[in-house]
């Protein structure tokens, strides 16, 4: 098992020595080494996930980032890769968050990391509630009718209180055929509220 360990530590050093090589800090990787770099560092994170040294393997990617241009087209993949260690590996969820937010602002139109950032949100708790329904929203942009959207922002508008935000929340669900029995008993609790006076006023 030592002698594996030993391996494993002089594979890793060999591998960071080439990526080293590829290319300098803050540089664009050369098209006719690009392919060969990233197999480099996809071979280095397969060998560190098979022996669960998830540590080296966040390093591993730090690292990477740094060397690379921050508009490389291969910069959003990188800090999805970290956020992902971070979420499942080391139970490290601020670090996940704060991963998954630049890999997605690096593509907008990436949905699954909007969805991953909703999920590590809600973990949250009502600390980052609105972070979660500014989430859903952008995902309702895409996904008008998706009626998981409206349930999930439903009860993050009841523990953000607001109230009318949820009313409206229940209406859509209503609207697609999805509330529930307690879906509808909220709408129709504030339904007065909200309608139109009918006949002439005085």
């Amino acid at each position: 098992a030592r002698r594996e360990l030993n391996d494993i530590d002089r594979a890793t050093e060999f591998y960071e020595a080439a990526l080293e090589c590829f290319f300098s800090q803050g540089q664009s990787i050369p098209v006719a080494l690009r392919e060969s770099c990233m197999k480099a560092f996809a071979d280095l994170g397969r060998m560190l996930s098979q022996s669960g040294r998830w540590k080296e393997l966040e390093q591993g990617y730090r690292r990477m980032i740094r060397r690379m241009d921050p508009n490389d087209p291969a910069a959003g993949e990188l800090w999805h890769g970290l956020g992902t260690v971070y979420r499942r590996y080391l139970g490290h969820r601020d670090s996940a968050i704060s991963s998954f937010e630049v890999a997605s602002a690096l593509d907008d139109k990436r949905l699954t990391r909007h969805r991953i950032l909703v999920d590590l949100y809600e973990e949250s708790g009502a600390e980052r509630a609105e972070e979660a329904i500014k989430r859903r929203q952008r995902l309702l942009r895409d996904e008008p009718l998706v009626a998981a959207h409206y349930k999930a922002l439903r009860k993050l508008y009841a523990i953000t209180k607001q109230y009318d935000k949820a009313w409206c929340a229940c209406r859509a669900l209503a609207y697609l055929g999805q509330a529930d029995e307690d879906e509808m008993r909220y709408l129709n609790s504030r339904r007065q509220q909200f309608e139109w006076p009918t006949g002439t006023l005085d």
